[in-house]
């Protein structure tokens, strides 16, 4: 790196931008951060910019989204058990059971993350229904339209990619998708 920002990059911990001995969380999707260093990614963006002002509101109130996220299985590193049922659930998503993963779901802070962009929000939402459950695509589907369609996101705009929803439309696909698939 090259320029007028590179002494300054380095003088701040190198390319990340973290100022020596904080814990950067590296290359993880902003969805993967909790709002507190999501927070930190954007004070270090603004102090490497050279900001002369910087506002901030009050940081986030003691790891809710890191707790969150150990209890659905999406943060291996956690000292401690978490049961369900009387029984330990594994740390990882990965080696817990069908029934355990969908007795356990996580619903992301920022909605636009919890999608992928090119695919319909339909299909998002019935995809881990069909994988969760033994019921077949064209009947969770159809579940699925009709719950997005309770709470007001009608069958044409759940046709749509997430990008192509306002913002109150896409806030509440995510629920419709919880309850898709929690249903027994």
């Amino acid at each position: 790196m090259t320029g007028p920002c590179a002494e300054e990059t380095r003088r701040t911990g190198g390319a990340s931008g973290a100022p020596s001995g904080v814990r950067w969380p590296g290359r993880r999707c902003p969805h993967r951060l909790s709002g507190g260093q999501q927070q930190r990614v954007v004070l270090a963006q603004a102090l490497l910019l050279g900001a002369r002002v910087i506002v901030a509101d009050e940081p986030t109130t003691s790891g809710k989204t890191t707790l969150a996220r150990c209890l659905a299985g999406l943060h291996r590193d956690h000292d401690g058990e978490i049961p369900l049922d009387g029984t330990r659930l594994p740390r990882s998503l990965r080696h817990r059971s069908r029934d355990q993963r969908a007795a356990v779901q996580y619903d992301f802070q920022d909605a636009r993350a919890a999608f992928d962009e090119h695919g319909h929000v339909l299909h998002q939402v019935a995809r881990t229904a069909v994988r969760l459950r033994s019921t077949g695509e064209r009947a969770v589907l159809d579940e699925a339209s009709a719950t997005l369609d309770r709470p007001g996101l009608p069958e044409e705009p759940a046709h749509r990619r997430p990008g192509e929803l306002s913002g109150g439309e896409l806030q509440r696909a995510p629920i419709a998708r919880l309850d898709t698939y929690t249903r027994a």
